[in-house]
């Protein structure tokens, strides 16, 4: 990491670095990215990272925006995907009819489930850090009322926002607003099922991943594992549908 960014670092954070780039054999770097700027504003909307088989990168709308808390998260996606070889979900390449709204919508699935992994990691780290989750998972609900989503969207979306109030252990405000959207949209049942399904699965992305799809009936041959290899410089495509579904009697 660049040392101007790396200097401003605390130790466990500086650690983290050092560690990853010694596995995965190259440096992560620091660049300013409008998109990470929040719309008509000059406020960052946060840190996102970027990682492939030969970059990790970690993406902000300021130079003056590196906070450790924020650094650390995208810190722990990168180690997850480079390091420990966990898959992203990705559209497969052969997928038609292939759509921008697709692939965004399932980059965001894949963040949500990272996060069930990430984020109390983080909070052990950083417990200031609850406060700042507990409103992004309210703002989450909210959006639930707007949009273009429809009510089978609105209904699983509703369903995996619970779940994860829940496993994170957030408080009683996120909560009730989590509360407040599977009792709108009728997901109460979906939101057991899918409650006893993350707790199966939560140890192997690959088996969330595969019980996510088929709780939330969602397009499962659109969808593939990404496996990542820095070592070989390689990248493997496993389609989601290979992998046997937890949820079959």
């Amino acid at each position: 990491m660049q040392l101007d960014y790396f200097n401003r670092l605390d130790g466990v954070v500086r650690s983290l670095v050092e560690e990853i780039e010694a596995r995965i054999g190259f440096e992560i770097t620091v660049k300013l990215d409008s998109a990470s700027q929040l719309p008509k504003s000059s406020e960052p909307r946060g840190l996102r990272c970027e990682v492939d088989q030969y970059k990790a990168e970690i993406a902000s709308a300021s130079v003056d925006y590196f906070p450790d808390s924020s650094v650390f998260h995208e810190l722990l996606h990168i180690r997850r995907f480079l390091v420990d070889g966990i898959p992203k979900l990705t559209v497969c390449e052969d997928y038609e009819p292939w759509t921008p709204r697709l692939e965004s919508a399932i980059l965001h699935l894949d963040n949500s489930l990272e996060h069930l992994v990430i984020i109390p990691i983080e909070l052990r780290q950083f417990p200031d850090r609850r406060a700042y989750w507990e409103k992004r998972f309210e703002a989450q609900t909210r959006r639930l009322f707007t949009g273009e989503l429809s009510e089978t969207d609105r209904r699983w979306m509703a369903s995996l926002v619970s779940v994860s109030v829940e496993h994170l252990g957030l408080g009683r405000e996120a909560r009730e607003a989590a509360d407040i959207v599977v009792q709108r949209f009728g997901a109460k049942s979906l939101t057991r099922v899918y409650q006893e399904a993350l707790a199966a699965t939560i140890s192997s992305k690959e088996h969330l991943a595969r019980a996510t799809f088929d709780c939330f009936e969602l397009p499962l041959v659109a969808t593939c594992l990404e496996y990542i290899n820095t070592s070989y410089g390689s990248t493997q495509y496993v389609p989601l549908k290979e992998i046997l579904s937890s949820l079959r009697s």
